[in-house]
């Protein structure tokens, strides 16, 4: 069987059913936004991905599965490997409105360009509508050991209380929208070497501006 066939049957079969689901594909700058709105426990959800458009000239030397599939299928996979996964989320109690957002640490090859990596901890930041919003090393759970980040040259910044979240200050705020890249270093239990990873930051003002206005 041909990968770019055997990569369709598993994402038929491994995407939920939805009876009524619909898919925009919106261009924000130099980003491109796949929004997914759809019902979900008897309430509408929006959800998808943010990031750059696949480039086929880029990827010409490229001849793993995805790089065929996203080739012959652009409309289906519009999207660069390496991207923002969001999903907006309503409280069930307050009806205050809020976005996760998420991105994988990535690596960059000549051949497949950038694409994220399978790895224990991620980037995890949470936009509101109220004024609790966080930034998160997603997967960091060792009782006892501290999650870290830091921002290009800016200093570290650590917290050993909150299970690897922090505030997300102005300041934070500031670093993120001026930066390139993020460290971020967490521990998996029961592990207790150090998992640290970077993180790309492009997109993330085009990502976090589409998004705030989603929920106001």
């Amino acid at each position: 069987m041909k990968p770019v066939v055997l990569l369709v049957i598993l994402y038929i079969f491994y995407t939920p059913l939805v009876w009524s689901q619909e898919k925009s594909i919106i261009d924000i700058g130099q980003y491109t936004a796949v929004v997914i709105t759809d019902e979900h426990n008897g309430r509408m959800r929006v959800w998808g991905d943010i990031g750059r458009r696949f480039d086929p000239s880029i990827h010409q030397n490229c001849k793993i599965a995805e790089c065929m599939l996203r080739r012959e299928s652009p409309s289906v996979f519009p999207l660069e490997r390496s991207v923002w996964e969001f999903s907006v989320k309503v409280d069930e109690m307050t009806d205050s409105r809020h976005v996760e957002l998420r991105r994988s640490a990535s690596r960059y090859d000549e051949r497949y360009g950038e694409y994220p990596m399978t790895v224990d901890i991620s980037l995890f930041i949470r936009l509101s509508s109220d004024e609790y919003q966080m930034l998160c090393v997603a997967g960091h759970d060792y009782p006892g050991k501290s999650a870290m980040i830091r921002i290009d040259d800016n200093p570290p910044i650590e917290n050993r209380y909150q299970k690897g979240c922090f505030p997300l200050t102005s300041d934070l705020e500031e670093q993120l929208r001026r930066g390139n890249r993020i460290m971020i270093r967490g521990y998996t239990w029961p592990y207790s070497e150090a998992n640290t990873y970077s993180v790309n930051l492009s997109g993330y003002i085009a990502a976090s501006t589409y998004l705030r206005n989603l929920i106001q």
